[in-house]
């Protein structure tokens, strides 16, 4: 898929492939119709400590919703391999919100949400160089 920015389309890296996966309105209803809950608190959650199950089965929405075939367990396990504790799981979920942020945002700012979801996501995922403690006192 080409990106225009009248079109909500994201690329979710996930489970060894990018998914370019587009908000449209049968996306949404799919991910509002398989939690009975508004995508915009959805959008929400997924960075907002959301259970793995939720994670799975929202990915699998999205996913099927744009012609992928996987099943929710199929997700869950992938979700697991990838390790749920981890950095990588922490940049899916912040994936996932911007396509959901992107796919709610007027066609006219979608280009700026898309820089600015790129620039969170970056800062999210890159290691800070912090300071170090070697100038400290040590406690004994």
């Amino acid at each position: 898929m080409t990106y225009t920015p009248s079109r909500p389309i994201y690329p979710i890296p996930f489970n060894g492939s990018v998914y370019e996966v587009e908000g449209t309105f049968e996306c949404i209803e799919a991910v509002e119709r398989a939690f009975k809950e508004s995508f915009a608190v959805l959008m929400v959650k997924a960075v907002d400590g959301f259970p793995i199950s939720d994670m799975a089965k929202l990915l699998h929405a999205i996913l099927s919703s744009n012609g992928e075939r996987l099943t929710i367990p199929e997700v869950g396990t992938a979700l697991l391999e990838l390790g749920v504790a981890s950095p990588a799981y922490t940049a899916l979920a912040l994936h996932v919100h911007a396509f959901m942020r992107l796919s709610l945002s007027p066609p006219a700012d979608r280009e700026q949400v898309r820089k600015d979801m790129g620039e969170m996501i970056g800062k999210a995922v890159t290691p800070s160089p912090g300071e170090t403690s070697n100038n400290t006192a040590s406690a004994s």
